[in-house]
């Protein structure tokens, strides 16, 4: 009833379309409109309200909750950004879209940017020397591929590529990727200085960073569209020439997408037309959604059949790690992060999260099982080469990770009760805290020794003097 109250409001069909034409304002006009929004939001979006397609005010927090009825539409962002109204994805609705999730023979392979982006936090200052013996550290844990830095930039990148050739063994070399940029703006992509430096790196792995946001290329770039597509078509094709594997990192293209869908999607054809072999879509600014991340990466997969596509997030929103795990279900089968979520602003994707999640938790063919075991003592490895304080309560790898206790007095303290990840599977241990409000602070457990060791009860009673408290049996 309120269905049909509602389009008799809105003048029946909207022009040029099939579908009725609704806004808020009709369907909040009459007691049965109210009661058809209030039934959709209680059965799940499982009612014909599913086609719901209407206009809604960007300032009303009830407009962007609501918002998640309209169906998901290509060309327009999945959330309200930039002060503009655009579509909304509700997050079951592109879990039951086409899944293009890799499937066991496509391997989720794990592309470290410590060295490069992650250095780039505050705080953060690594040496050639830290730079090499991370590199070294990180073959040894099964990384797949490890970016070393920008050899056009500054002269540590340049040495870190002149020694890393003969100083890291033969394989881990192999895995090391130099990243630089697409050819400058009106030159030929031999004369650029920038792209002649990547090939005199001598890496066997080259990541470009393209602009894919049309924005930028207006203001940050200073040219003309077709131009940028004709610096990422160039300089992709010269350095296939040249017998090298290329990732293009597609800078802000989320944003882009959502902006502008058909220009973004041309900069990625510009790449595929000239042999790129990885798409890398970037969430640059941190500031897209998990459910907006899986139906891009879906759309682009489908686009683009034959060529492998990445994840490369940012953690702005503190969504970087949901954002990458979104990504591999939407078909993404390379993971760019950071050893520990180093990066500028708020960091980038925490690699030490994501992988025990896509191997423990989603059963993803990625790393091998047993290679996780070396992730704690990784991440600590890395603090310390970056003179960085080890996160306590870091997921996985944290001192604190696995301190749990029972929460109710004289509780039963088996570990199948406590955690849902045995911390030996990624090398960590597990603690228990003595707490007021755990069971050993109960007054049950107060006059029985089985609470503490033998060694902390000598340890109590030395340092305790014997005076004052209440006596312990030994």
């Amino acid at each position: 009833r309120g269905w049909a109250h509602a389009v008799r409001l809105s003048g029946g069909r909207r022009a040029g379309g099939s579908r009725p034409h609704l806004s808020m304002a009709h369907l909040t006009r009459s007691p049965a409109g109210v009661a058809m929004l209030l039934a959709v939001a209680c059965l799940g979006l499982h009612s014909p309200a599913g086609a719901f397609h209407g206009t809604l005010p960007v300032p009303s927090t009830f407009a962007r909750r609501t918002a998640q009825l309209r169906p998901p539409a290509r060309g327009r962002a999945a959330s309200i950004r930039h002060g503009a109204v655009m579509t909304a994805v509700e997050p079951r609705v592109a879990a039951a879209a086409h899944d293009v999730t890799p499937t066991k023979k496509e391997r989720v392979r794990f592309y470290d940017t410590t060295l490069r982006d992650g250095a780039q936090g505050e705080g953060i200052s690594l040496s050639c020397d830290d730079k090499l013996r991370i590199a070294a550290r990180l073959h040894r844990f099964g990384a797949d591929y490890i970016e070393g830095g920008w050899p056009g930039s500054n002269p540590k990148d340049a040495e870190f590529f002149r020694r890393a050739r003969t100083e890291l063994s033969a394989a881990a070399w192999d895995k090391v990727a130099a990243f630089g940029s697409t050819r400058y703006k009106n030159i030929k992509v031999e004369d650029d200085k920038q792209v002649q430096m990547l090939v005199d790196s001598g890496a066997r792995v080259i990541t470009l960073v393209g602009k894919a946001w049309d924005l930028h290329v207006d203001q940050v770039l200073e040219t003309t569209r077709e131009e940028n597509l004709g610096m990422i078509r160039d300089t992709v094709r010269y350095l296939k020439d040249l017998d090298r594997e290329i990732m293009l990192d597609a800078e802000h293209f989320f944003d882009g997408f959502a902006l502008n869908e058909a220009y973004a999607m041309e900069c990625l054809s510009a790449a595929v037309e000239s042999g790129v072999d990885w798409l890398v879509l970037c969430d640059t600014n941190g500031g897209t959604l998990p459910w907006d991340i899986e139906q891009t990466t879906k759309i682009v997969r489908e686009k683009f059949p034959d060529t492998k596509v990445g994840i490369h997030c940012h953690n702005d929103q503190g969504m970087a790690v949901a954002n990458s795990i979104a990504s591999v279900r939407g078909g993404a089968s390379v993971i760019q992060g950071t050893v520990n979520g180093y990066g500028e602003r708020t960091g980038n994707a925490n690699v030490m999260s994501i992988l025990p999640t896509l191997v423990l938790s989603m059963e993803t063919e990625s790393m091998e099982e047993s290679a996780l075991k070396g992730l704690t003592s990784l991440s600590r490895y890395v603090d310390e080469q970056a003179n960085q304080p080890t996160h306590q309560r870091a997921a996985y790898v944290g001192a604190s990770a696995f301190a749990v206790r029972p929460c109710f007095p004289g509780a039963s303290n088996k570990e199948v009760c406590l955690s849902r990840t045995d911390p030996e599977s990624v090398g960590n241990n597990r603690i228990v805290p003595v707490s007021m409000s755990s069971s050993a602070g109960s007054e049950a457990d107060k006059d029985d020794p089985r609470e503490l060791s033998p060694t902390l009860l000598a340890t109590l009673r030395k340092y305790g003097g014997g005076g004052g408290g209440r006596k312990t049996a030994a």
